[in-house]
């Protein structure tokens, strides 16, 4: 006679104390779902002893719509205990994932990790701390700060698309730095989203460690610096001519640099004199600037390429089909 075998599941039990070691319910716990070019977000339920994560291949396959379950990038979970700060774990992987059955080691900030044998289960107590006041100062090459910037902050999970898009992000506020370059920003153990927008001056930014104007960062002490360099401005002026003419309605299109998605964008055209001048060009923002009319482009060059100085265009002057007609 035989007898089953019993089916041992993969199971988290964690409980969740305050820094003083008191039990805590938490308000909110999530797990943050993330597969090339898509995120979701899965509420769990929890009960004053904590949350109990199911982390059999089935339970999280039946909830991730899209079939991603098996192509998944990793997931994190997310924390929330206000007014204490929110966690957000490190990126971890579901087990069954590519048919992966081993352990799973599930990390927090602060070297925080349990680790999950397949078919086992697991306990760990996770301490919530109380939230700080934390800033952020935006400061040029030369630590001068700068002021009247706005700063969109996030906590961040996920930028896995073709252009890297923040699809995975929870806002947490837009802020606009003083006069002294700071501002002050939602406190929590999780990884930010800095996104770095126009200032009160129409200032336009490079920051060379982001994609873009972005800096995705954990903030570990309570006041970060963050070095940023503004795009110069060199005014662009153009003359163009047609046949020897001044050309009249001719619209310049720029093409914007490190971009992705619609890049395009049509800023001038020529005067009665055939003239464009832009006095807030700046050369670093883009990498093509063309020339074009209804009938299709006219002339392109690479903006690195082009002339101190005025630009000089000579078109050819239009066939007389393109005129209406021979001309007398």
């Amino acid at each position: 006679m035989f007898s089953a075998s019993p089916i041992l599941a993969t199971m988290l039990e964690l409980n969740f104390v305050d820094t003083d070691g008191r039990p805590l319910q938490v308000a909110k716990a999530e797990l943050l779902l993330v597969a090339w070019g898509q995120t979701e977000r899965i509420e769990l339920e929890t009960s004053t002893n904590g949350l109990i994560l199911d982390l059999e291949p089935d339970w999280l396959r039946s909830r991730w719509p899209h079939q991603r379950f098996d192509d998944q990038d990793g997931v994190y979970l997310y924390l929330q205990a206000p007014p204490l700060a929110a966690i957000r774990s490190h990126q971890f992987r579901w087990p069954g994932a590519w048919g992966y059955q081993g352990t799973t080691t599930i990390g927090f900030p602060g070297g925080r990790h349990v680790t999950v044998e397949a078919g086992t289960e697991a306990d760990m107590t996770l301490a919530f701390r109380p939230r700080i006041t934390r800033r952020v100062r935006i400061v040029d090459p030369e630590g001068a700060p700068i002021a009247g910037v706005e700063i969109g902050v996030s906590m961040f999970w996920s930028a896995r698309n073709h252009c890297a898009f923040l699809d995975g992000r929870e806002p947490l506020g837009t802020h606009v730095t003083d006069d002294d370059g700071w501002i002050e920003v939602p406190d929590g153990d999780f990884e930010y989203a800095l996104t770095l927008g126009r200032g009160t001056s129409d200032q336009e930014f490079v920051e060379s460690r982001v994609l873009g104007s972005r800096l995705v960062t954990y903030l570990t002490e309570p006041a970060t610096e963050v070095v940023v360099r503004e795009f110069p401005v060199r005014p662009l002026e153009m003359r163009v001519r047609r046949g020897g003419e001044p050309a009249v309605g001719i619209d310049l299109t720029v093409y914007y640099d490190d971009c992705c998605g619609a890049c395009s964008r049509r800023v001038a055209t020529t005067d009665a004199d055939g003239r464009i001048r832009l006095d807030w060009f700046r050369p670093e923002r883009y990498y093509w600037v063309w020339l074009e009319d209804e009938g299709g482009e006219l002339w392109r060059s690479e903006v690195a390429s082009l002339p101190d100085g005025i630009v000089e265009v000579r078109l050819p002057a239009r066939a007389a089909s393109d005129e209406g007609g021979p001309q007398p």
